[in-house]
């Protein structure tokens, strides 16, 4: 793993833009005429992800970049996942990026592709003829009731969302 001292020393980062930009290089006139100066990095993007991000290659290994802004102004590796707070995977301010496990990761995720309901959680139950709210804790799904009322299964959905500790931004529509 790259070092705080070694990052530090090839990159500087703004904690407002959340961008890094290459420092000039000792006796490397090459590098500094093509690179120093710049923005470091490219957009990752798979077809199959709903979030980009952006990964800089720093002495043949790439690196994701919001793993290096913590790095960068924590002195030390994160020790889980980052989560972007804002569901933004191109925002690497500072403010935006908090060390999470995996289990508080998944709880700030945006609305599926699939829903058809417009509410994380809600879906219709042809066979029981209701809204039906629905969670995941911890690998397990609970079930919160059938409703009449659309309203009604999302309001179940977001009283259990405060309940269990998921982020204000779960569910989002991006």
């Amino acid at each position: 793993m790259l070092s705080v001292e070694q990052l530090r020393g090839l990159l500087d980062y703004s904690m407002e833009s959340g961008n890094f930009v290459w420092r000039k290089r000792q006796n490397n006139d090459v590098f500094n005429r093509v690179f120093a100066g710049k923005v470091a990095g490219f957009v990752h993007s798979r077809p199959s992800a709903r979030t980009n991000y952006i990964y800089i290659k720093i002495l043949g290994v790439q690196y994701l970049a919001h793993r290096l802004a913590y790095l960068y102004c924590h002195g030390k590796p994160p020790s889980g996942e980052i989560d972007h707070i804002d569901g933004n995977g191109l925002n690497n301010r500072i403010g935006n990026l908090r060390d999470v496990d995996r289990r508080i990761n998944s709880r700030n995720k945006p609305l599926q592709k699939n829903n058809s309901s417009g509410a994380n959680g809600v879906s219709w139950s042809r066979s029981r003829r209701k809204w039906v709210a629905t969670i995941s804790i911890d690998g397990k799904n609970k079930n919160l009731g059938g409703y009449d009322d659309l309203s009604d299964a999302i309001v179940a959905r977001r009283d259990a969302d405060i309940f269990y500790g998921f982020h204000r931004n779960h569910g989002r529509d991006t």
